[in-house]
Order: structure tokens, then C-alpha cells, then sequence
């Protein structure tokens, strides 16, 4: 007579899960720092307005009102830009290369005699 040994299931059975409960949060008892206390509560757009200013560098002033800081911005370009903001844009659009002047100069040759006749139609109209 053969014996059968009873072994334990090697797939356990599953167990019936509870559902989750939904956790609530009371808003009460979070702590806020002191210092984000005493701050103004500003609406989204003025937040975004005041974020942006102040990594274009435009200022750096929370309290000023955003549109003296506009105005400000506005009448820097009034008249003849700062010789900083000239030098900064020199650099950046790369407009001190020689290597630009031979480019042109390739070009106008390239072009052959009705660039001349331009280029002396220019000279006329700025005299």
C-alpha cells in the first residue's frame, strides 16, 4: 500500500485584502516657518511676474510694486543702452569677429559687379 504524504502548497493561499482607508489630512496642525508667515500672500501671476523678474535680474525688490519695476525695465531702453548691456551683447552675438568682415567681403566679391553698383547707391543715400 502506497502512502500519500500530505505536503504544504508551495503557492500561498491569498489572503482576502482589506480595502485602504483614505487618508485625510488636517491642515490645522502643519507648522509654517515665521518667516513665510509674515510674507504678503500674493496671487499666482504676481508670484510668476515677481519669479521672473528676478531671474532676468531685473530686481531683486519683493515689496516694490511689479508695475514700477516694469516702467523701470521700459525706460531702460528710452534711450542709448548702458555701455555694460552693449559690451554683454557684443559678446554674446559674437559681433567683435574680424572673421566677419572677410565673410562680407567674400560675398561682395561673390556677388561681382552689382554689389559695387549697390554698395555705391548706399554711399549716395547716406551722404
Amino acid at each position: 500500500m502506497i502512502k500519500t504524504l500530505q505536503s504544504p502548497s508551495l503557492v500561498p493561499q491569498q489572503q482576502q485584502r482589506r480595502p485602504r482607508q483614505r487618508r485625510t489630512f488636517d491642515m490645522t496642525a502643519v507648522r509654517r516657518s515665521a518667516r513665510l508667515a509674515k510674507r504678503p500672500v500674493l496671487p499666482a501671476v504676481e508670484r510668476a511676474q515677481r519669479n521672473l523678474c528676478r531671474k532676468l535680474g531685473i530686481s531683486d525688490d519683493e515689496m516694490k510694486p511689479i508695475e514700477e519695476i516694469l516702467q523701470d525695465f521700459i525706460s531702460t531702453f528710452s534711450g542709448p543702452l548702458p555701455d555694460h548691456i552693449m559690451a554683454t551683447m557684443t559678446a554674446l552675438f559674437n559681433l567683435e569677429d574680424d572673421d566677419d568682415d572677410l565673410v562680407h567681403d567674400a560675398l561682395l566679391q561673390h556677388a561681382g559687379e552689382d554689389a559695387a553698383d549697390l554698395h555705391h547707391e548706399l554711399a549716395v543715400a547716406d551722404a
